[in-house]
């Protein structure tokens, strides 16, 4: 940790165990210096002052790490949101792109949460019985996948391979074939 991220630390913590009544020796500035070593200057501002609106309670090392890697939870709420739009999202797309056509979502962890549950086609596959199963599951494979930021790209359908089909983030597609995608190769399909 820099220097001007040490002083900030210091100065952010003294102004918080002064907000909550608290003594802070000098020790546990370093102690907190050593958890908080190598997330930098901006990462511990927005982690501190989102603890300050939110909590009334003096924070410890294991808060602000929680806040800075999304694991807080309002970061959850916002992932689980983001994870429950994409599953619609994708679910609509089986209406419209099918099991047969490649679907190029617009969301690479969308794409990542696909692969990992066995593909399009397995995808596709899923009976209403098991949809809430598998929305369950296909919301925290999307929470890993946008953690790691990892995706395949694109998916394979069961059939045609060359037969693309691009699904923005509302659920619209667009027909790509053989993945060009000048305006006389393009058609609307939605519904």
């Amino acid at each position: 940790m820099d220097n001007a991220t040490k002083r900030y630390l210091a100065e952010a913590l003294t102004g918080m165990a002064s907000v909550h009544d608290k003594e802070l020796p000098t020790a546990a500035i370093a102690i907190w210096a050593q958890s908080l070593d190598g997330y930098s200057r901006d990462d511990l501002v927005k982690a501190f002052n989102r603890h300050a609106r939110r909590s009334k309670f003096m924070p410890k090392p294991s808060d602000i790490i929680a806040i800075i890697e999304g694991r807080d939870d309002e970061s959850t709420q916002g992932v689980l949101a983001a994870a429950e739009h994409a599953f619609y999202v994708a679910i609509r797309a089986i209406g419209s792109v099918g099991r047969y056509n490649t679907p190029d979502f617009a969301d690479s962890a969308t794409s990542r949460a696909i692969e990992l549950m066995g593909g399009w086609s397995s995808f596709c596959d899923m009976t209403d019985r098991e949809e809430p199963f598998e929305r369950k599951r296909f919301c925290e494979l999307y929470a890993r996948a946008l953690k790691n930021g990892d995706g395949p790209g694109l998916l394979s359908g069961s059939a045609d391979r060359r037969r693309i089909v691009s699904v923005a983030s509302t659920g619209r597609t667009k027909q790509l074939t053989d993945g060009k995608s000048d305006d006389t190769r393009r058609h609307e399909t939605d519904d």
